[in-house]
């Protein structure tokens, strides 16, 4: 039996069982594989968001209210691991919610799901002694890495060339003649040519009145035919005036976009050490009170 004519529910199940990295690198396989490992990743990442929250809500209720209490507590790094983590997850859906609610892309890096899972159980499942001794510069460092290469790749690599998909380029824009059928079109030029030429043939007083009504009807033809395509030149216009701008807007927020990244990533950076900072100088602090 092949697995190809599995139900996507087995394959869904089957899938469950490999980590989030190996699904996302099984999406070359073929495009079934791909359709069933996007949901999959798409899936794996909101459940993440949500067992992130549950532990944030739990930590946060065995935390004290009051600011300087919650320094001295011990379960005060597991804290900020977590609003670490916080920040990483929200940058990362800043970047990939939108392409994963229109359906244009999906959550590509599987890896930072894992580091997620593998970072929050490690610290759920450590007692008291080993959450005190607890270093979050060493635990975060690779889920910072991880999440801001796979953040600038996406922005400089795959979201263009999603942006590019999405603008309709100017030589898509029908013509005149593909605006109006040839067969529209046709009638009205042989009544043209059919009335200019008897209008040579014959002199203006031979014509008879029944042939009048014809003229005019033409006449009015051609001036909306003339009238429809200086509009549309109009029209042709403001079109590529606005491609223009648009194109001038999208670049200018992917500029803004990707300095604003490196600003919260230097923002990241500087919290982290200023953590490890204030916790030196506490140990220094009671080092030198236990020797006074």
């Amino acid at each position: 039996m092949n697995i190809l004519s599995l139900p996507d529910c087995v394959f869904e199940i089957i899938l469950s069982y490999l980590s989030y990295d190996d699904i996302a690198k099984s999406r070359l396989v073929c495009r079934k594989f791909n359709e069933i490992n996007k949901q999959a990743l798409n899936h794996g990442f909101y459940k993440l968001l949500s067992y992130h929250s549950k532990h944030m809500k739990r930590i946060k209720a065995m935390l004290p209210r009051r600011e300087s209490e919650r320094r001295n507590h011990y379960l005060a790094k597991h804290s900020d691991v977590l609003t670490c983590i916080e920040t990483r997850l929200s940058m990362l859906s800043m970047t990939y919610q939108k392409h994963m609610q229109n359906g244009t892309a999906c959550f590509i890096p599987g890896k930072i799901i894992d580091e997620c899972y593998r970072i929050i159980r490690s610290i759920s499942n450590s007692n008291d002694q080993q959450i005190r001794n607890l270093r979050a510069h060493e635990i975060l460092q690779e889920l910072r890495d991880i999440s801001s290469m796979a953040i600038e790749h996406f922005d400089e690599k795959i979201a263009v060339d999603l942006r590019k998909n999405r603008i309709e380029p100017l030589s898509s824009v029908p013509s005149v003649f593909d605006m109006f059928p040839r067969a529209s079109l046709d009638p009205l030029f042989s009544m043209s040519r059919n009335t200019s030429c008897s209008s040579i043939s014959t002199p203006s007083t031979s014509t008879p009145v029944k042939d009048f009504p014809i003229y005019t009807r033409t006449a009015r033809k051609k001036s909306k035919m003339s009238t429809l395509v200086s509009l549309y030149k109009k029209q042709s216009k403001v079109i590529k005036t606005q491609s223009k701008q648009i194109y001038k807007m999208m670049k200018f927020l992917r500029d803004q976009k990707t300095s604003m990244n490196s600003l919260k990533r230097r923002l990241d950076e500087s919290e982290v050490k200023n953590r490890e900072m204030s916790e030196s100088i506490k140990k220094f602090k009671a080092k030198k009170a236990s020797t006074s």
